[in-house]
């Protein structure tokens, strides 16, 4: 009874649950149509009115778009149902009632509701059609309207010159009706003025007393112990500002708080919120200009030079900032406002000002010289056209350029900032060993105790997505009539057709993110096998790694087909061109086939990587390039050798700093018999520790010296050390024995070299020989034995 009970519960949950589900993503309903026809002729009615805003026409576009995807999708809903039908009909055939009578009848029904949806399919194709053209209409309305409104004129300056003084005199009632604007019921004016000056209290007690916690712990834990430099660069200038943010955000709490006025057409909430704004750009200038920033050459500390191109950003700041707390925010709209003409000049030219400043003293920094100088001529000439259509009475041509330059400047500020700590981020990645840095590299299926150069994918692909997200900002800022975008999202998702292909970016972006994906959910499935499963399963070392090796390829295959596959391209295709290569490969390209897929493995289990220092035969240099068929090597002598991609996997290849670039030398040094042999251990050590190249921080064995043995003229001594770089292994070599010949001869210490000693021994014979026993030439003379004793006749 209680599992029946229990039973009951959980059927009347799952039930609750689907009626729940239901009411809030209720089904698709299906698309009729006939009412689709009936909202374009609504829709083509309201176009044909003479006067319509913008808004309007955007709202119809919409509703024009919707349509147009519900009849593109109905349409291919339809097709394969209707192939599907075709196909039945065909296999039956032209059979009649005598045949079969049932198979006739199913015959029929076929054919009838084949005609159903062809029909319905060609209705939803004409819907699709109609609306597209009326959406072409609209776009078509929509800037013609945007033209008219950029051409048209007002005030020009003379206008403005005469209407001056009538103007002045409104700014004064307009002035006090911004200044005291309606409370909300129960609050008189002492009551609010109180409540600002609370809320301005607070805001800057808590700054302030932010600012005196943060500036204390960066006395006590200077950069180096804490967090970095880097995180102190960012944190300084924030606080440095942050009495000045909460001050205003206290004082706009309590302004939103007393006021009963919409926020945008009340002064003091506007200007509050212009504070914030104008602190949080102090921020930013600060930061993006201070000693961390790629356009600093200081590392420490501030560079001076940077402070004029400081002083004039936050000078064009504090003017649009301003225009914009007196004019409102909309003053810079598409439909520029003619109430205060002079007050707007005087916002423009106050706002251009500082932008032709910033301009011109960017244009001095050696980073710039030579660099961006079509960029900067387009935005003089854009600023001067601002001007000159403000002061000609043009004032919504003259908006529309200056909210596209702010707004353009804004969308690099942040492209650049977005690069900056992408790369930023990037290194910290790839370089630290924080304990998150290397949760990170776990997560995204990298190694912690190898170089790992696929990470610098993820930056192309962060690089690729904020570049292409700031060109569709800048389409955004600069399309008035909003028309552009939309016809990109239409061709991106339809495709273009080349030839009989058609190209859709939108499948090649997805097939792009699937094998990314793909690629990193089998470093994970390789990570997982090799710390969970292959070691419980064999302790070969090389069994794990092939186990993992193998599954990386086949991650790499599955992530490769499926990618083609969502990009459209026909993967049979591939499978014929495979089967004519095979075909080739039989008759004669062996060699070219064999450095092919050489180069394949090299380029995916790198043994050797760019930048690698190898020995290859009697080749020894640096790895410049891997590429399909061969591997450049720039040896010692900056000679560039081609080395065919077989004989680095076939043969046997030395890679000095494959898994670090650390290494061993080993000096012989004889000392002449009667040294001092502790002195000279002692020296030995103490000069190899003393190069900056050798490792001596327990990274890896220290400095060594060894007494290896009696030799003929010698004690020889063997010196070991492990050097930081291999490839400068020469001049290490160098260095040392220099400084090992210096401190011998300052503590008196003999090289001995090989000599041999010649005794000749006299004999009782008359000194002066005759002419006929005097040797004839030197071949004659006697020799010495291996005793050193001439003629080899007895000893000294």
């Amino acid at each position: 009874m209680r599992y029946a009970s229990m039973h009951r519960i959980l059927q009347n949950t799952f039930f609750s649950v689907l009626l729940a589900a239901t009411m809030l993503f209720p089904a698709h309903a299906e698309f009729e149509p006939g009412t689709a026809r009936e909202q374009l002729d609504v829709l083509q009615q309201e176009l044909a009115v003479e006067t319509i805003s913008a808004s309007e026409l955007s709202e119809m576009r919409e509703q024009a778009l919707a349509i147009r995807t519900e009849a593109t999708t109905c349409a291919a809903e339809l097709e394969p149902q209707i192939e599907k039908l075709q196909a039945e009909i065909q296999l039956l055939g032209d059979i009649t009632a005598a045949v079969d009578v049932q198979i006739w009848e199913s015959r029929n029904q076929i054919l009838e509701t084949s005609d159903e949806l062809v029909a319905r399919s060609t209705s939803c194709e004409l819907a699709a059609a109609r609306s597209t053209r009326l959406v072409d209409n609209i776009e078509l309305r929509f800037k013609t309207i945007s033209a008219e409104l950029l051409s048209t004129q007002e005030y020009h300056l003379l206008d403005i010159i005469k209407q001056m003084p009538d103007e002045i005199e409104t700014w004064s009632m307009a002035l006090n009706r911004a200044l005291i604007p309606k409370f909300k019921e129960g609050i008189d004016t002492a009551v609010a003025i109180w409540g600002v000056f609370v809320g301005l209290l607070l805001g800057t007690m808590v700054g302030w007393y932010l600012r005196y916690r943060y500036r204390n712990g960066q006395r006590k834990n200077p950069p180096g112990q804490s967090n970095g430099t880097n995180n102190q660069h960012l944190l300084t200038p924030l606080f440095k500002r942050i009495p000045l943010m909460l001050a205003a955000f206290g004082m706009t709490v309590a302004l939103i708080s007393i006021i009963d006025s919409p926020y945008y057409e009340t002064l003091p909430i506007r200007f509050s919120l212009g504070l914030i704004a104008y602190a949080f750009g102090l921020f930013l200038i600060d930061w993006c200009t201070g000693p961390s920033s790629p356009v600093s050459n200081a590392r420490t500390g501030t560079d001076e030079r940077l402070r004029p191109l400081r002083r004039r950003f936050r000078y064009g700041l504090f003017a649009l900032i301003a225009s914009i707390v007196v004019l409102g925010p909309l003053w810079l709209g598409s439909d520029a406002s003619d109430r205060f003409p002079l007050l707007r000049l005087i916002a423009v030219i106050g706002t251009v000002v500082p932008l032709y400043m910033i301009l011109g003293t960017a244009s001095r920094y050696s980073w710039l010289v030579g660099r961006f100088r079509a960029v900067r001529t387009i935005a003089f000439i854009a600023l001067t056209i601002t001007i000159l259509a403000e002061v000609s009475g043009y004032h919504n041509f003259s908006n529309f350029m200056l909210r596209g330059f702010i707004l353009s400047t804004m969308a690099l500020l942040l492209l650049w900032i977005l690069l900056w700590q992408t790369s930023a981020l990037i290194d910290w990645l790839n370089d630290s060993d924080q304990p998150v840095a290397q949760l990170s590299r776990a997560l995204l299926g990298f190694s912690n105790d190898k170089r790992r150069p696929g990470i610098g994918l993820y930056q192309v692909v962060v690089d690729t997505t904020v570049w292409l997200g700031f060109l569709v900002a800048l389409i955004y800022i600069w399309d008035n009539s909003a028309t552009v975008l939309n016809k990109l999202g239409t061709q991106a998702a339809d495709g273009v057709v080349v030839g009989k292909i058609r190209i859709v970016p939108v499948d090649i972006i997805a097939s792009i993110a699937i094998f990314a994906l793909i690629l990193v959910l089998t470093g994970w499935v390789k990570r997982w096998m090799e710390q969970r499963w292959l070691e419980h399963i064999t302790k070969d070392r090389g069994t794990r790694d092939a186990a993992t090796t193998a599954v990386g390829y086949i991650g790499f295959m599955i992530a490769t087909i499926v990618a083609l596959s969502m990009a459209g391209i026909n993967v049979t295709g591939l499978a014929v061109i495979a089967g004519a290569l095979s075909v080739g490969i039989g008759f004669g390209l062996q060699a070219i086939a064999n450095n092919f897929v050489s180069g394949i493995i090299l380029l995916f289990e790198r043994p050797i990587k760019a930048g690698d220092f190898v020995t290859v035969g009697e080749t020894e240099g640096f790895v410049k390039r891997i590429s399909i068929r061969s591997t450049e090597i720039e040896t010692l002598d900056n000679q560039d050798v081609l080395v065919p991609n077989s004989e680095l996997i076939s043969g046997r290849v030395t890679n000095w700093v494959l898994h670090n670039p650390y290494g061993r030398l080993r000096l012989k040094i004889g000392v002449a018999y009667g040294s001092d042999i502790v002195l000279v251990k002692d020296i030995l050590e103490e000069v190899a520790g003393e190069h900056p190249e050798v490792i001596t921080d327990g990274r890896a064995a220290g400095p060594k010296a060894l007494f290896m043995g009696f030799g003929d003229s010698s004690l020889d001594f063997e010196l070991r050390v492990r050097i930081l770089r291999i490839p400068r292994r020469f001049d290490v070599t160098s260095a040392l024995n220099f400084e090992i010949d210096r401190r011998f001869r300052e503590s008196g210490i003999t090289i001995p070299f090989p000599q041999r000693d010649i005794n000749i021994k006299h004999s009782d014979m008359p000194s002066a020989l005759s002419d006929e026993r005097k040797p004839k030439s030197p071949d004659d003379a006697p020799l010495a034995d291996d005793s050193g004793n001439a003629n080899g006749d007895g000893d000294n």
